[in-house]
């Protein structure tokens, strides 16, 4: 009988579990209890409160936890392997004194290995919004990743301490910043316009400088500008 590893409700079959397994031995895991064959728990993103990843064994009881040594590293060979990746918090300069929450989001390096897994089908992912929700977003952060790099930029996250947040913050490395919201359905661009508008209201930008760009990015259909000048743009329309 095949061991499964779980992020959240998606099992996670070999061959990843096996290329794991041949990476263990470079990183300090716990030898005991047949580790690499109860796989943990993990969400495919850190939780936004900035709190730990929650980690359970597949075989234990429900709401069991591992310790967080263990998750940790868990999580390091999960990036050395590639199945997961960090999205560090973006610092600017704020006119408010709200914390800024420091902890990485880690997002599936590309989620359709999570769809691949779990036997994912267009009907399986449209009932389960959420799960889609949190894959979509990923496969977002990826492609902005991709777009990003040939020049020199970073795709980083923001949220503070009283909520204002955005999913994606593209920092150039001559200051210019893009603040970036993701919504699968066009029905929550209203919502996803008013996050952007309290974040940027909090940036000091005599020192951040404005926003180059406010964006949504959803999975519809029509790419457009509004006029209050948030960019409307399909997953599909992205392009360097």
């Amino acid at each position: 009988m095949r061991r499964k590893m779980y992020f959240g409700h998606i099992s996670m079959m070999s061959p990843v579990s096996t290329c794991l397994r041949s990476t263990a031995g470079s990183a300090t895991l716990p030898a005991s209890g047949g580790c690499w064959q109860r796989m943990p728990v993990m969400w495919p993103r850190q939780p936004r409160s900035g709190r730990s990843p929650q980690m359970r064994w597949a075989d234990r009881p429900e709401g069991e936890s591992v310790h967080p040594t263990t998750t940790s590293d868990y999580l390091t060979v999960l990036e050395r392997v590639m199945v997961v990746e960090e999205q560090k918090s973006w610092g600017p300069h704020l006119r408010s004194r709200d914390v800024v929450r420091k902890a990485s989001i880690r997002h599936f390096v590309d989620p359709s290995l999570a769809v691949a897994a779990m036997g994912g089908s267009p009907d399986r992912l449209l009932g389960d919004p959420r799960a889609f929700g949190l894959l979509f977003e990923s496969l977002v952060i990826r492609d902005l990743r991709v777009y990003t790099q040939p020049f020199d930029g970073e795709v980083l996250h923001y949220r503070d301490a009283a909520g204002a947040e955005a999913d994606a913050i593209i920092q150039l490395r001559d200051g210019r910043w893009a603040a970036i919201e993701v919504k699968l359905g066009e029905s929550r661009v209203e919502e996803a316009v008013t996050s952007l508008e309290r974040l940027v209201a909090k940036i000091d930008t005599a020192r951040a400088g404005e926003p180059v760009a406010r964006i949504v990015i959803t999975g519809g259909r029509y790419a457009y500008t509004r006029p209050d000048g948030v960019h409307v743009v399909p997953l599909g329309c992205l392009a360097p």
